[in-house]
């Protein structure tokens, strides 16, 4: 039985859909040093045991519980590693599982595709990334979407995540891009931790300029009373209408989703980078293919095995 606890229209309709279909399961592993504060998350008892659960996790995720590990599971204060539940799923379902390195600090002794990245520094330095990383996993994430998408044209890819302190970069994120989201954002402890969380957040958020942090995320989000679609740039520099209720990048064949209450369907700004089109194109698609569009580009269900 499949339970739907939020817009349940759309995931009645994703469910009719997909029903029967067979997806694979592609998992996002990183690390931050941010997982290293004492008590910043509970997905491993101490310290020394968060620094390899991101690896074990994907050994436990690859190969199950009879294969003798690099990497255990790290203990935990409670409950069972979401790896474990994961497991079981894919093991199950017989779900191809796709492995990605974004940034680890160890290598994981499984068959993993490695993107280039690199470990992120603690978020309370306020650099915890070089931007030119982010470019550089930005184009990896929508090159891999792809290619794994043309392999399933009649299914769907699953998305997800293993970063410990994942949940608190997340909160810096959307802090960072004006959303309000203290108190909103889970752990991996069983009475969330939000205000050392925010803490956390703050501290880094001081230590960047206004300037420099909206510096390269210069778009609003689709969903907002005020939000805009930007297509253009150097990779998606196509035809941009004003008037109607979608644009077009011929490109990508990315059909983007109009908000009722946006002013313009797209603004046609060639001073962005291709990243902010990117981005803002494949924001566009994924909320056009969760409201069942008649034309979706590529399926993803986006479920995660871990939180952090």
């Amino acid at each position: 039985m499949i339970s739907i606890y939020t817009q349940e229209k759309q995931g009645k309709a994703w469910i009719s859909r997909y029903r029967g279909c067979s997806p694979l399961f592609a998992c996002v592993l990183g690390f931050t040093e941010t997982c290293l504060i004492p008590g910043i998350s509970a997905a491993g008892c101490t310290v020394e045991d968060r620094k390899y659960t991101a690896v074990a996790d994907a050994e436990f995720l690859y190969w199950g519980a009879k294969h003798k590990p690099r990497y255990p599971l790290p203990p935990l204060q409670a409950g069972a590693s979401p790896a474990i539940i994961s497991r079981a799923v894919v093991e199950q379902l017989k779900i191809p599982v796709y492995l990605f390195n974004a940034g680890l600090a160890q290598v994981p002794a499984v068959p993993i595709i490695d993107l280039g990245g690199s470990p992120a520094k603690c978020l309370t330095s306020g650099r915890a990334m070089e931007l030119a990383t982010v470019h550089h996993l930005l184009s990896q994430g929508l090159l891999w979407g792809d290619r794994l998408a043309q392999k399933i044209p009649t299914g769907y890819l699953i998305l997800a995540e293993c970063v410990v302190g994942g949940t608190t970069t997340a909160l810096a994120l959307l802090t960072a891009l004006g959303i309000n989201a203290v108190g909103k954002v889970n752990s991996s402890h069983p009475i969330c931790n939000h205000n050392q969380k925010w803490a956390v957040v703050q501290a880094g958020l001081k230590k960047i300029s206004k300037k420099k942090s909206r510096s390269w995320f210069n778009f609003r989000f689709l969903g907002r009373s005020s939000a805009d679609c930007s297509c253009s740039g150097r990779s998606y520099a196509n035809s941009c209408s004003r008037n109607g209720d979608c644009c077009e990048s011929q490109l990508r064949s990315v059909t983007c989703w109009r908000n009722p209450n946006a002013r313009s369907v797209c603004t046609d700004e060639r001073d962005r980078s291709s990243l902010h089109s990117a981005m803002a194109a494949r924001s566009c698609r994924d909320r056009n293919n969760s409201l069942g569009s008649r034309r979706p580009h590529r399926k993803y269900c986006g479920i995660s095995p871990t939180s952090r």
